[in-house]
């Protein structure tokens, strides 16, 4: 019986639904969850509109890529409290939930009074 492994894509060139690559719009996120303010970051969420297996790749490599930029940023905090946010989005990809929720929740988790 064959083997056969699903993973998310980490394709450099795949491209996205509302233009540009997979890679640019993570990267354009992350960056935003790193060190923008709450505009940058709303700006930035907007990629996340999208088909919803984009979506899925999308927050898996936006995963990936805060966990290794927190091994080498100044403000960890910030950057594993998003990563952890974006483990909550993937799980809730998972259900019947838009884009636009996911977004708004990310934004929203990041910039709570804590």
């Amino acid at each position: 019986m064959p083997i056969i492994y699903l993973s998310p894509s980490t394709q450099e060139n795949n491209l996205y639904v509302n233009g540009g690559t997979e890679e640019e719009w993570m990267n354009k996120l992350a960056d935003a969850l790193e060190r923008s303010g709450e505009l940058e970051l709303m700006e930035a969420a907007l990629s996340m509109e999208g088909k919803r297996e984009e979506l899925s790749a999308l927050l898996d490599a936006l995963w990936t890529e805060l966990g290794s930029r927190a091994v080498r940023s100044g403000d960890r905090r910030r950057l594993l409290r998003a990563a952890e946010l974006v483990k909550q989005l993937r799980g809730a990809a998972r259900l019947n939930v838009s884009a636009g929720q996911l977004s708004g929740w990310l934004c929203a988790g990041m910039f709570e009074a804590t």
